[in-house]
């Protein structure tokens, strides 16, 4: 058979995506590993009157509203309860303080005004990472110097300081930390690393759900699910209003099943009264030359 078509510019062989959600007004959450990748349909309502002997009308689009689903891996419960949009709780269960956290280094070579996760080990739980059930306490920050280390002071009400701490929903220990210069005596000062070391914390032991109210008031969230080339050119969507779709299915696999424990995740985007009419409900895109 002879070829129809040599046209050929915009195939895309499939390497999944990265999928985040931003709730309650705040930055994008990365939701971790996926099953496969993220699929939204765009549906609406027609209206279009007969005339009789007179024909049809125009057809009237309205009601447009974005029908997705994914599969997650990444069985976060803080993610979980975010999903839902206000219909689950999370609660945290303290476990008891740990005094021998292992020092974290931060390499040379580290940026002002960039995040860096702060993790917190559980040495006698085999290294196993954990999450601070407060607001991380540190014993000291130190800037290496062979004979005269800097201490770092954290960033005050006064506006001074070399440090800050912030809550950071995709740091596993759910904080981070950022580093400014202003002030330090040492010389080249991101040219040397930077030691940690923790005083006393307490993990979260126990992640809780609740579920179960006669009604709810639902807060939409934005979700975007974006693919990165190698040549970090992106093409993917964001959704500006999105709510649940039951159901929320929860599991635990038998020992004769293959794969992972996933989670299946339905949603609906609606339009967002408050944006431009014609761009309220969803943007596509993709950067000229994306794979």
């Amino acid at each position: 058979m002879p070829q129809q078509t040599s046209v050929q510019g915009y195939i895309y062989f499939p390497e999944g995506c990265a999928i985040s959600g931003a709730f309650n007004g705040g930055a994008y959450t990365d939701l971790g590993v996926m099953k496969g990748g993220c699929k939204a349909s765009l549906g609406w309502k027609e209206n279009r009157v007969h005339f009789g002997g007179g024909g049809y009308s125009k057809v009237q689009m309205k009601d447009m509203i974005i029908s997705g689903t994914f599969v997650m891996y990444n069985l976060d419960k803080s993610n979980i309860g975010n999903l839902s949009a206000g219909a689950l709780t999370l609660t945290t269960t303290p476990g008891s303080g740990d005094s021998s956290i292992p020092n974290q280094i931060i390499s040379a070579g580290w940026a002002t005004n960039t995040k860096y996760n702060l993790i917190f080990y559980n040495s006698a739980a085999g290294m196993v990472s954990q999450k601070f059930s407060a607001k991380p306490v540190l014993t000291s920050v130190t800037l290496y110097d062979a004979s005269s280390p800097e201490v770092l002071t954290e960033w005050s009400a006064a506006d001074a300081g070399n440090y800050e701490l912030i809550i950071d929903a995709d740091s596993p220990s759910g904080w981070s930390i950022i580093f400014n210069t202003t002030g330090l005596s040492l010389g080249s000062p991101t040219t040397r690393i930077i030691t940690i070391v923790f005083g006393t914390n307490t993990p979260v032991a126990t992640n809780s759900l609740y579920m179960g109210s006669s009604s709810v008031i639902l807060n939409p969230y934005k979700i975007k699910f974006v693919h990165t080339d190698s040549a970090g050119l992106t093409r993917g969507g964001e959704i500006f209003s999105v709510t649940p779709k039951s159901p929320f299915d929860f599991s635990i696999k038998g020992v004769d099943e293959n794969d992972l424990e996933e989670m299946s995740v339905s949603f609906e985007g609606y339009c967002d009264s408050t944006l431009t009419d014609g761009q309220a409900l969803m943007r596509i895109w993709a950067d000229i030359g994306s794979a």
